[in-house]
């Protein structure tokens, strides 16, 4: 280190010493270490991998052997320490998984348990098991995503990291999401419509929440494809992925919910409620939820909820909030300052991949990782510069020689200066076997700085070959050289036509490589290290040839250049297709650009929430910003869709839509929740980062814009909408009224008997054939007479 500068090259101390040890190439051992020419490559990197682990061990017996390596700290770097981070990161997910599931499946059947009673032994006794439809739900889902997972392994897709940390949460979230929205629709018509037909609750079940649901699933579909568009093979196999499981949860929603949902309602037919007419049940549940505002308070023929009960909480502000000019304003606020305020962080946000993210925290390799990047590559680092496939060495000799000097000229190179290396270190490996003594007598032959290509071959392999002395060409000359090409350069590392043993004229070389030592000076931030792979890029580039950098550094940042290009691009396309998906579902304009336009917010959102996390934008969370889209849609889509078929007020329709989707939205963000919150004691700092802090904010963001931001909007610019439900059923009952007979006046009734049906001994609405058979308010089918006669006080009773 320097305490006066780098012109001082006096060193006044020293934080860390750095020994690398040198590994053989499994490939190359196998053939001249006669001790494994038994093994097979694959069996000889096992090993390896098993000794580099128990080589581990005894350095860490060392550094925590104060007694005999006082105040010494050895830390221990090895060359798959990256890889086994990423391996334990996902082993670790195994455990955190497994306990998400069983807490959100505990939240399902929880979610499900009824406290209602309805003075009926048999109906009590069903109602005890109620939490088993969200068991079976849940099963369901589960079933639904393991088909999906199967697909994908047919289809010849590997689940790389991302997918195995990333689909289980968001392929169980979505499935859950639905199924909170079709149980949610299922007891709102099974409390209207308890004792109908099972294939009649189902229908009216199915109406109520399947259109949500098929709109949902498609445009989580059509992002998830719109993503694949991005060219990054582990994030195109990602978003197929999702967009295949998302089309099985619309499958099990659609296919095996509803039958779950029928047998469990036909324990509840009852003789009296077989006549129900499905069509005016439908208009009827309509025309009670449009006046159920209005009706609240008031004594019903349908026993109200106690207060304190979530959904009754949920209904009774949503009701004050439709009608709150000052509450709408204030939620439209806070909605456009979360929007702005994030969207403006969204500059800040860091460029890259931070490798110490990867350690386990607290284990002895995690010290390793952070050392050798704090400490060592942070003051010098080296990439290679490849010379791959298809070069003519023959002939391109001066091509590489002037790539290679452009790449040492640049300002990324640490050459000439303190930090740099000199002598043959410094040279590219054509230069040190040119001035290899008597290696290569022909040297500038045409005057053009560079070996024949008619002597090209005999010299390097005459160069590489190890050898004291230079046989056959100058018998008494010592062979230096070829220390230089195996020991510096690699020579015999690189490979070649014939294998790296073949010293003939005609075993041609296929590829070679250099090193090139980078200015970390020059390399403080992560948006240096973009600029100086699209610099050298570009010099790459510019020469015509195979040549390319290679390494860490390059690996990681080259997906950069165009990720964000690639990513906005894919967001527009999501819009649109959001956008049209609503459309095609009968979504109005103005409503399906809501959806899309809300979708998009929460990206935005998530995107700058990155700078407060401090976590860096990279390929992993830009998956997770898209995946926030089609997340979202799920969140918005529901309540924009309940709006739309809502009629009306303004207000009404916003208490309506609300009252239907609000609960299960809330469900559906806490049952997420619940999935991954358990991330958050991991001990990756890696997985806390792009898993429970970006899940978080999705479903943190979801839940405010579906909540707060949209019923705002809906509420101050909402339209009305005519009550045609209303009128129609009018028309049905007065149409049906019309083709009764005139109805006989009994005795002993009163007036106001003559036009309700008695009461039964149970409690409920008797069905006397000579009136409108009505049972608990419920229209049933009723046989055509010759005779009409007209009724308003019909009408009145409906």
């Amino acid at each position: 280190g320097y305490n006066k500068g780098v012109s001082d090259r006096n060193l006044t101390y020293v934080k860390s010493f750095t020994m690398t040890l040198f590994q053989d190439i499994p490939q190359e051992v196998i053939k001249f270490r006669k001790s494994v020419e038994n093994m097979t490559a694959d069996g000889f990197r096992d090993a390896n991998k098993a000794w580099l682990k128990a080589l581990e061990d005894e350095l860490e017996k060392v550094d925590s052997n104060s007694d005999d390596f006082p105040d010494v700290e050895v830390v221990y770097f090895p060359s798959n320490a990256l890889d086994r981070m990423y391996e334990e990161v996902a082993a670790a997910q195994t455990t955190t998984i497994t306990v998400g599931y069983c807490v959100m499946l505990a939240f399902v059947c929880l979610s499900q348990v009824s406290f209602q009673r309805h003075n009926n032994r048999r109906l009590d006794f069903l109602a005890s098991f109620s939490f088993m439809l969200g068991f079976f739900g849940f099963i369901f889902v589960l079933a639904g995503n393991l088909g999906a997972y199967g697909l994908i392994a047919l289809a010849g897709y590997s689940f790389n990291s991302t997918m195995v940390q990333a689909l289980p949460f968001l392929a169980l979230g979505l499935g859950v999401d639905d199924l909170f929205l079709l149980l949610h629709a299922y007891k709102g018509v099974m409390n209207r419509f308890r004792g109908a037909q099972a294939s009649k609750i189902v229908a009216l079940s199915m109406m109520e929440a399947g259109s949500s649901i098929t709109i949902t699933s498609f445009c989580n579909v059509a992002v998830f494809f719109a993503s694949s568009m991005i060219p990054f093979q582990a994030l195109q196999a990602f978003s197929i992925s999702a967009a295949t499981i998302v089309l099985f949860n619309w499958l099990t929603a659609m296919t095996l919910m509803p039958i779950m949902l029928g047998t469990w309602a036909s324990f509840f037919q009852t003789d009296e409620m077989k006549g129900l007419q499905l069509a005016l049940a439908a208009s009827q549940l309509e025309e009670e939820k449009s006046c159920k505002k209005l009706n609240r308070g008031k004594e019903t023929e349908q026993k109200q909820a106690p207060w304190w009960v979530p959904s009754e909480m949920v209904a009774r502000f949503y009701d004050y909030f439709a009608t709150s000019l000052p509450l709408k304003l204030f939620s439209f606020a806070i909605g456009i300052g979360v929007l702005v305020g994030f969207a403006s962080l969204i500059p800040s946000v860091d460029i890259g991949t931070k490798e110490t993210d990867l350690a386990r925290q607290g284990s002895y390799l995690a010290r390793g990782i952070n050392r050798i990047y704090e400490d060592i590559y942070s003051q010098h680092l080296s990439e290679y510069v490849v010379f791959g496939v298809g070069i003519d060495y023959k002939s391109d000799q001066r091509v590489i020689l002037d790539t290679h000097k452009a790449l040492k000229d640049s300002k990324w190179s640490a050459y000439g200066t303190a930090f740099g290396k000199g002598g043959v270190s410094a040279k590219t490996w054509l230069t040190n076997m040119y001035e290899s003594d008597m290696v290569c007598p022909h040297y500038n032959f045409y005057n053009d700085s560079t070996d024949p290509s008619w002597a090209f071959y005999e010299d390097l392999h005459l160069w590489r070959k190890p050898q004291v002395w230079l046989n056959p060409r100058s018998p008494n000359t010592l062979a230096f050289g070829s220390l230089f090409a195996i020991l510096l350069d690699g020579a015999n590392r690189w490979p070649y036509k014939k294998g790296g043993d073949n010293y003939d004229d005609d075993n041609e070389l296929l590829l070679s490589w250099d090193e090139l030592e980078l200015n970390m000076r020059e390399l403080q931030t992560t948006q240096d290290k973009v600029r100086m792979v699209r610099d050298l890029k570009n010099i790459t580039s510019r020469s015509g040839a195979n040549i390319y950098m290679y390494g860490w550094t390059f690996i990681q940042l080259e997906q950069l250049l165009d990720l964000d290009f690639y990513f906005w691009q894919a967001v527009a396309v999501s819009m649109v297709v959001v956008f049209i998906i609503a459309l095609a579902f009968g979504i109005s304009w103005l409503n399906a650009g809501l959806i899309s336009c809300f979708a998009v917010t929460v990206c935005v959102e998530v995107y700058g929430s990155l700078k407060i996390f401090d976590i860096s934008y990279q390929t992993l969370a830009a998956t997770s910003m898209l995946m926030s889209i089609g997340i979202a849609v799920e969140f918005v889509a529901h309540p924009v869709a309940a709006y739309e078929f809502a009629v009306g007020s303004r207000a009404e329709r916003l208490a309506q839509a609300m009252n239907r989707t609000a609960v299960p939205v809330i469900e559906g963000a806490i049952s997420s929740f619940l999935g991954f919150c358990f991330l958050a004691a991991s001990e990756f700092e890696f997985v806390h980062k792009y898993f429970f802090d970006i899940f978080l904010m999705i479903c943190v963001f979801g839940t405010i814009n579906a909540l707060i931001f949209l019923p705002a909007i809906l509420g101050l610019f909402g339209a009305s909408k005519a009550d045609s439900v209303r009128a129609s059923l009018a028309d049905v009952v007065i149409t049906s009224a019309n083709a009764m007979p005139p109805q006989p006046e009994r005795q002993g009734k009163s007036e106001t008997s003559a036009t309700t049906p008695p009461a039964s001994s149970n409690g409920e609405l008797s069905n006397n054939s000579d009136d409108v058979p009505i049972v608990q308010g419920t229209v049933m089918e009723q046989k055509p007479q010759n005779e009409q006669q007209t009724s308003s006080s019909h009408v009145e009773s409906i």
